[in-house]
């Protein structure tokens, strides 16, 4: 029996269908299988088999809040039920607790990327792409769509940005993103957009390049561009982001075809590492006012958290990219359940900022793992 009040996420699954029939095979709660599985997941465990053994060690702890009147499910009945659980409505309960686990910030920065997980395909089936969205001031993932390739981000990123809050929030999207459709889409949810201009949009890319080109050769009236730098050092490794921005648009033909746009910027990076430079110029198109590069700055280097907060911890603590899971529904589903539990690591009172070493006190310490079911309250 439970000990404290009826969970969040158990509220939110009420809205879950459960794809199985009432029979006498029918013996374990859609809640129990759901929680045992984002709690074995959080707790190290990588594989259903994993998560069946360890929730089975623990049967005792479990029955504290769950219902373990037929003992504890195993791998099969894990594997059945998130095979016929449909992923879009997974996704859904998923978008609506991260919106309620979110705090708020002067400005959160959601970054849109998306991740190939590698093992996922077999034979002529791809492997699984995702899109995800990733609330980087918070730390936290707020939802997830699934799509058949990289290619198909165009089309997978309105999916996903109807299921957000993106009011008051920049929005950073690489080139993939850079569509008028997505640029209104955030305009009109109340929400700013950075986005990344690249050959993919050759015209705009080499109007914007001219246009700071001439900045450059002194042609701009000094007020008419807003530049900020930020020097980095350590470790025998120097780096310079220097971000420049200007709302004075008119030299970009078309402009007016680009909803809500109303500034573009540039940005100059630079590393030296032991005597060796290496350098990288990137352009973005944006709804934010032209007055502030720091700002803007600041998104750009918010946007690349994705990478290493998220998809590399997916990979190196969850084991995302090695994951031998191939069934459509599966895969998608338990690429859901994993996003959940590194969402619910993450909001731990005692998180210092490390997924893996969060998970082994989850897995070993009664009240730390307690601290983790009650996180996602």
């Amino acid at each position: 029996m439970r000990t404290r009040k009826a969970f969040v996420l158990s509220e939110l699954f009420e809205n879950l269908e459960d794809p199985r029939a009432r029979g006498r095979n029918f013996r374990y709660p859609l809640e129990t299988v759901l929680f045992t599985a984002i709690v074995g997941l959080a707790c190290g465990q990588k594989t259903f088999t994993a998560i069946a053994d360890f929730v089975s060690d623990q049967e005792g702890w479990f029955a504290r809040f769950l219902d373990m009147e037929n003992g504890t499910p195993s791998e099969d009945t894990y594997r059945r039920v998130f095979e016929a659980i449909k992923p879009e409505q997974l996704g859904r309960v998923f978008s609506k607790w991260a919106a309620l686990l979110t705090e708020s910030v002067e400005q959160e920065v959601i970054a849109i990327d998306g991740k190939t997980v590698r093992n996922s395909g077999h034979g002529t089936e791809r492997a699984l792409h995702l899109v995800s969205a990733w609330a980087s001031e918070n730390g936290l993932v707020l939802g997830q769509v699934a799509t058949d390739d990289k290619s198909n981000e165009i089309t997978a990123i309105p999916k996903l940005l109807e299921t957000l809050d993106v009011r008051d929030a920049i929005v950073t999207i690489d080139a993939m993103g850079c569509q008028k459709k997505i640029a209104e889409e955030i305009g009109n949810k109340g929400g700013h957009y950075l986005l990344a201009v690249k050959e993919n949009q050759p015209t705009l890319l080499a109007q914007i390049r001219d246009l700071f080109d001439e900045f450059d050769a002194d042609e701009l009236s000094d007020d008419s561009m807003q530049v900020h730098e930020d020097v980095d050092k350590g470790h025998g490794r120097i780096e310079t982001r220097r971000c420049s921005t200007t709302g004075d648009i008119s030299d970009v033909r078309r402009a007016d075809a680009w909803p809500h746009l109303t500034s573009v910027c540039r940005i100059q990076s630079s590393r030296c590492i032991k005597d060796v430079t290496s350098s990288e110029t990137r352009y973005y198109i944006s709804s934010l006012p032209g007055d502030d590069a720091e700002k803007m700055l600041h998104a750009t280097r918010a946007h690349w958290g994705v990478e290493n907060k998220l998809h590399w911890c997916l990979d190196v603590t969850f084991g995302e990219d090695k994951a031998n899971i191939r069934l459509n529904n599966l895969r998608e589903n338990f690429a859901v359940l994993r996003r959940v539990a590194l969402n619910a690591l993450r909001k731990l009172p005692a998180f210092k900022g490390n997924l893996a070493q969060a998970g082994r006190r989850a897995a070993f310490n009664l009240s730390v793992r307690e601290s983790l079911l009650f996180s996602i309250l």
